[in-house]
């Protein structure tokens, strides 16, 4: 058995994880943990610029949030990539 942690932001998103660990195997429910996790981090900098202004990432208190996200921001967001309309098909097939 996997034991996945989240914090509140993520139980805001609970249908979310629902959803992801209805995948048909064990890797494709972690992949899709994942990728709700990585959502919810999204949706928690994108209030906390909201609420907090721009400050909040020069507050040193954020400092290790700041770093992870910077570093996690290609994850998020597809590897740089911003489709407009429907993003191209995928030359590989995901095994399970």
């Amino acid at each position: 058995m996997t034991e996945i942690f989240t914090n509140e932001p993520g139980l805001c998103s609970i249908e979310l994880f629902r959803v992801a660990l209805s995948e048909s195997s064990v890797k494709l429910r972690l992949k899709a943990i994942e990728n709700v996790k990585h959502d919810v981090v999204s949706e928690r900098l994108a209030l906390l610029s909201q609420d907090e202004g721009a400050d909040w990432a020069s507050d040193p208190a954020n400092a290790e949030l700041v770093r992870w996200a910077a570093a996690s921001l290609a994850k998020r967001h597809g590897e740089g990539r911003i489709w407009l309309g429907t993003p191209p098909a995928p030359t590989h097939a995901l095994s399970a």
